[in-house]
């Protein structure tokens, strides 16, 4: 998975103690493309836009809020993160919370 599968939802969870239903970008790519690299998260976060409003997270996890969680292995770029504020405030208004963590790799 990654953002080599723009169309597969990486990580689908519920969060018991929150209510939070939390669908998860796993990002390993590195900055060497920054460009691709920002072109290929936009893509992967509007087509999990797309699967929250079509309700198909529904099937698997009740109905509750919603959080989409950005987990990088690299680093986010400065523009990375800008890319990640902009998204965040469009998510917001569609009801979506976005949270971004850097997670490096321990091997």
């Amino acid at each position: 998975m990654t953002l080599d599968s723009p169309d597969e939802i990486d990580f689908i969870g519920f969060e018991t103690a929150t209510g939070v239903v939390v669908l998860t970008i796993a990002d390993s790519w590195d900055w060497t493309d920054e460009t691709g690299h920002l072109v290929a998260l936009q893509v992967k976060f509007y087509r999990y836009l797309d699967f929250i409003e079509s309700g198909q997270h529904l099937e698997t996890q009740p109905e509750g809020q919603i959080r989409i969680d950005i987990v990088t292995r690299f680093p986010m770029s400065d523009r990375g993160l800008r890319l990640v504020e902009a998204l965040t405030a469009y998510a917001k208004d569609q009801g979506v919370a976005v949270q971004y963590k850097h997670v490096p790799s321990t091997s």
